[in-house]
Order: C-alpha cells, then structure tokens, then sequence
C-alpha cells in the first residue's frame, strides 16, 4: 500500500442487517488526550483488554472491552484469539472478530506510541490511536486509528501510513473462519459507498468416533458464532434430501435435514458443543440409521433466531 497523502482520509463502516455500508469517512480526526490511557503490550504484541466504557454490537455477539494489538488490530470477543507465527491474513480470518485499521509489522520499543480515549461526555464512543508506529525493519513511520461507537459504527481513518517492507490489510472480519473477501481498492472508497453481505460459515456437525454395537460416539457441534450458548441436537429417523426449506417460518436459507423423535441439548465451551451418545450392545440395532441435526440459537442470525447445522447419518455396526 503507498502512502496516503493529505490530512487524513479513510471509511466509516455502518451496521446494515448483517453486513455493512461502507462509506468515505463521515468523522473528523480525534486528537488524543493528554490523559488519554496509553496501551502497554505484552510480549506477545497483545494488551490486556481495554474497556470501551459501553457495550459495542457486533454481527456475531457482543463486548465491553477490546484486545488491541502493537501491528495494528483490536479484537473483540471473550478471548483475543491469536496465532503466532501465522500469516496475517490467516490470522485477520480465523482468529477473533476484529477491526484492523492498518495491520502490518510495527516495532513494539521505542517507536510511538498506542492511546485509548473515551467519549468524556456520553460514553457513546472510544477510538484507539497508533502514533507514530515503526514498521519493523525500517525507519518509516505510521499514524492511524479507528474509532468504535456503541451503535456499532465503526470509523477508519489515516493520517500517513506506510508499508513499504510488508503487507498490510484494513476492513473487518467476523473472525472464526471468515470466508476470504478478495482485494479491495480503499481508494475507491473516496467516491463511492461499498454494502457487504453476510460472511457466516455453517454450523458444523461431525464426528470421528465410528458407531458400533457398545460404543459411546462424541458428536462435536462447532463453527457457531460466540453469541450461541447451547446447542439443540435433534435425532430422528427420517432423512430429508434435499431438505425442507424453513424460510417461511423465518430461518432464511436453512434447510431441515433430519426428522426430530428426541434430541438433546449441550452447553457451548470454547466455541464447541459436544454430545455423547451410547449405543447399547444389542445385536437387533445392527443396520439402523439415525440422522443428526444440530440447531443454534442466535437471534442476530435471521427473524427466527435460529442456526441449523449440516446433517448427519449415523448406521449402526459390528
């Protein structure tokens, strides 16, 4: 990316259902304060979480507080999800939601500094500004910050930024397998207003334990996004294919895939539901199948609040 020229340009990001309108900066440059908290980062370039001083909506959840990292990023969520030694670009799709108004490579000593400040009078926003950062391995310099509002608006702006030596990467990501969304030309974003589209995988339902006669089999319910708690798995014995369509009733594009005779309800730990399922040793079960759905309860999803998973089938053997 060259360096931006003039004051400051960038985009505000405005919530639009699932997605967002994305549009030339609507918001002035935010000065830090002199008593504006400034970030200290621990060896990992990660801070402790900064509180935002209201609640920040989000597509998949919601949070209080943010997880600002030295090259760049915030991160939102109950954990800072981050995986050392990978790309950033992987790390941007896979690790927690966040905002990166310009992730690159910045030295963490003696270079800059990174300051947190709070709306004084209604709480409604805080911006986190990168003064003056380092780009590792050279001597050019950047300053950048996004502001977060409690609306969920989100504001990008830079004042110089250089990455002359690596790459570097602005938007948001859901996080969490986030689907790649291709280059964009953020000059374009001077002109013209960009509305993205919902970027959720699937729930996944799986399993590797294969079910025989006396075993117990984990089913394993992931993918969800943070704001899902627990999990319904039906179980029946009526495959659907292709499925029936439950739009009408509210849950857009989901289909049902698995009757419901019984089912069984599990708590989210670390983004996983899990569920045990015993099969008796009894010889007559032999050949039966079983099919598997699990449903989530997320009422950002669609007007009826519910996330479906794949379908599984389950045949019992030896």
């Amino acid at each position: 990316m060259n360096p931006l020229s003039g004051p400051y340009r960038g985009y505000t990001m405005v919530p639009h259902g699932r997605g967002w309108f994305v549009s030339p900066l609507l918001a002035s440059w935010r000065q830090p304060t002199t008593d504006s908290d400034s970030i200290v980062f621990g060896q990992d370039g990660m801070s402790a979480p900064q509180p935002l001083g209201f609640t920040f909506p989000f597509t998949d959840g919601e949070s209080s507080s943010v997880w600002v990292n030295k090259d760049g990023y915030a991160c939102f969520g109950s954990t800072p999800y981050f995986a050392l030694g990978l790309p950033p670009a992987i790390r941007f799709l896979s690790g927690a939601p966040c905002i990166a108004p310009f992730w690159s490579a910045f030295d963490q000593c003696n270079c800059g500094t990174v300051r947190i400040d709070h709306d004084p009078v209604g709480n409604s926003w805080a911006s986190i500004t990168w003064s003056n950062v380092r780009e590792s391995g050279t001597n050019y310099l950047s300053t950048f910050q996004t502001v977060i509002h409690a609306d969920g608006m989100i504001d990008v702006a830079f004042f110089s930024c250089h990455a002359n030596s690596h790459a570097a990467l602005s938007g948001w990501s859901a996080g969490f397998g986030a689907m790649p969304p291709g280059p964009t030309d953020l000059s374009e974003l001077d002109t013209i207003v960009r509305i993205t589209l919902p970027d959720r995988n699937s729930m996944l339902l799986e399993s590797s334990d294969a079910p025989r006669l006396g075993t117990t089999i984990q089913m394993e319910t992931s993918h969800m996004p943070e704001i899902v708690k627990f999990v319904f798995t039906a179980i029946g014995m009526t495959k659907y294919d292709p499925g029936i369509d439950l739009t009408g009733l509210g849950v857009t594009g989901c289909n049902q895939l698995a009757s419901y005779e019984t089912g069984m309800m599990s708590l989210v730990r670390a983004r996983a539901a899990y569920l045990n399922l015993i099969i008796p040793l009894n010889a007559t079960l032999v050949g039966t199948h079983a099919y598997l759905q699990s449903v989530g309860f997320d009422r950002t999803a669609n007007p009826a609040g519910i996330l479906l998973s794949n379908g599984f089938e389950l045949r019992v053997d030896f």
